[in-house]
Parts: structure tokens; sequence; C-alpha cells
């Protein structure tokens, strides 16, 4: 009787370990597949976005003076 208890405790010990085990490498695969993805969206895209924004917004702000500037001189132009 005694050998079986201690078959058994082995047998705990290794379901143990294997869960154990199995859970680790959920948790590796869950960070490689969730952390590393938003860790590069939030390295890189998210300042290339604000990057295609600001240079829009620019562009945008130049355009607009420099059709404000045409329009100053047609003005002078007409007088």
């Amino acid at each position: 009787m005694k050998a079986s208890g201690t078959y058994n405790r082995y047998i705990k010990l290794i379901v143990v370990v294997v869960v154990v085990v199995v859970v680790k490498v959920v948790v590796v695969v869950v960070v490689v597949v969730v952390v590393v993805p938003a860790t590069v969206l939030v390295v890189v895209v998210v300042p290339a976005t604000v990057l295609v924004v600001v240079v829009g917004v620019v562009v945008e702000v130049i355009r607009i003076k420099e059709c404000v500037r045409v329009q100053q001189q047609n003005e002078r132009r007409l007088d």
C-alpha cells in the first residue's frame, strides 16, 4: 500500500509540473502574440500616423497661405 501512495504522490507532482509548464508556455505565447504587436503598434504606427497628420496640416497651411497671397495680388491688380 505504501508503494502505491508514493506513486500517487509522484503522479501528482508530475501533473503539477506539466500544468505549470503549459501555463508558462501559454503566457509566453500570449505575450508574443499580443504584447509584441501592440508594442510595435505604439512604437511605429502611432508616431507615423501623427507625423502624417502633422505633415498634412503643414501642407494645408502652406497651401492656404499661398491662396491668400495670390488673392491679395489679384485684388491689388484690380485696384
